[in-house]
């Protein structure tokens, strides 16, 4: 269930008339009532869901536009607006406010300019910050579109393009616990919502410290190189507040080819220093924030890499071999109501 009361104690814009969530057969019959054929209906159904999914916020307006471009001919404006204003009351994961309904001080916004909102940004699992922070990190940003058969794909939660970090960090992770692949993939998916809700690297630290069983942690190593592995895999991400881009993606977007470095990182007496205690990690942080670096995907590496330091120094594990074979994960729950 949305937390209207949330958004009003978080945002301080009093009462929230959130739309009616209407039943399954009324909403089946509102759709019918729309001059599109099902297929039709079914389409502009899961590019809604996989612009929620993919964006987690994005005006009406600009999702009309995608799929204008990428469907040309198949929808009118008027079609797929009569489809947003039912869609807005039916009960999945996403939801269609206006921003005047989300922030003070907003002027009512036309019905295009609504936002698709992915539910669990409403959601009493979301940090309650979550929302306005990403809405404002998107704002400027280009969006990243994929093809067509790709976006579609977003449609299904939890989905995450194929890339060279994922298929690493997929093949550590099976050799980490005994090629389980269902349970590895629970983890993949978990850590790419960690990931996708701007979660610090710590939390993916303490997620795969759980996937082990009490009795037999990982080696410090297998810790830092899943730190590694996981930090590859975020910057190759399609990430909610870049608008769908990865990091790296962006990244590429604003500055030509050779005009930074790609990467950075702590040298490992730092990292040392850290763990004995002998380098403060505010100090360290506050340092890092105020320096001046070619892109902030560099000053974010720094940071990632003093998470993850602080991470191992704060929950320190054995030495030696171990063979995990399950164990209780710490499950952050990923639904969009």
């Amino acid at each position: 269930m949305l937390y209207a009361e949330r958004l009003v104690d978080t945002l301080g814009n009093g009462y929230i008339e959130y739309p009616e969530v209407w039943s399954a057969r009324r909403t089946r019959e509102r759709f019918r009532a729309i001059p599109m054929d099902d297929a039709r209906i079914d389409l502009a159904r899961k590019y809604f869901l996989a612009m929620a999914h993919l964006y987690w916020l994005i005006p009406l307006r600009d999702a009309f536009a995608i799929i204008e471009a990428q469907s040309p001919g198949v929808f009118t404006r008027e079609e797929l607006t009569a489809f947003a204003q039912v869609a807005m009351h039916a009960d999945t994961d996403y939801c269609i406010l206006g921003v005047e309904q989300l922030f003070e001080g907003e002027q009512e916004t036309p019905f295009d300019a609504r936002l698709i909102i992915y539910g669990f940004l409403l959601s009493e699992d979301a940090d309650e910050e979550l929302l306005p922070r990403i809405y404002a990190m998107q704002q400027g940003k280009p969006y990243y579109v994929p093809e067509r058969d790709v976006l579609l794909r977003y449609a299904k939660r939890g989905y995450i393009e194929p890339s060279a970090s994922l298929r690493e960090l997929r093949a550590f992770l099976l050799a980490c616990f005994a090629g389980d692949a269902a349970f590895v993939g629970k983890i993949l998916e978990i850590l790419a919502f960690l990931s996708k809700a701007d979660e610090d690297l710590s939390e993916a630290i303490k997620l795969f410290l759980s996937a082990f069983p009490d009795e037999a942690p990982p080696h410090d190593k297998t810790v830092e190189l899943f730190g590694d592995l996981y930090v590859d895999f975020h910057n190759n991400l399609q990430i909610p507040c870049n608008r769908g881009h990865s990091p790296r993606s962006l990244t590429a977007l604003h500055a030509p080819e050779g005009a930074a470095p790609r990467s950075i990182g702590l040298d490992e007496q730092t990292r040392e220093a850290i763990r004995r205690g002998e380098l403060d990690a505010n100090d360290l942080r506050n340092i890092i924030l105020r320096m001046e670096l070619p892109n902030e995907a560099l000053r974010q590496q720094l940071l990632r890499q003093l998470d993850e330091t602080v991470a191992l120094a704060q929950h320190p594990a054995q030495t030696g071999r171990n063979d995990p074979r399950g164990g209780g994960k710490k499950d952050k729950k990923c639904r969009g109501k």
